[in-house]
């Protein structure tokens, strides 16, 4: 089955408002240490309208990438006290 959405351009002021929550609820959850999914589920199903299966598919998505650019901005990052880094790599 084949779902259909509306074109990217014209943005409309759904488009910019969904826009502002994802994003605003990715920086709370990177800033919180969670996932986000719990957040972008709901914000891309209400919001864009979006399908359950394609909502939680582009959740996925975001999520990765939020991920990569946690570990590009701590990667060289030192512990504030003592002399190591950040990142504890032998988990």
């Amino acid at each position: 089955k084949v779902e259909i959405h509306k074109d990217l351009f014209p943005l409309d002021l759904s488009d910019f408002w969904g826009t502002l929550l994802v994003t605003g609820g990715l920086l709370i959850a990177a800033s919180g240490g969670i996932g986000g999914g719990g957040i972008l589920v709901p914000l891309l199903i209400l919001v864009y309208g979006f399908s359950p299966k394609n909502a939680v598919a582009l959740s996925n998505f975001c999520i990765v990438g939020s991920s990569i650019t946690n570990m590009v901005l701590n990667i060289f990052k030192r512990h504030p006290s003592t002399d190591r880094p950040l990142v504890d790599w032998d988990l």
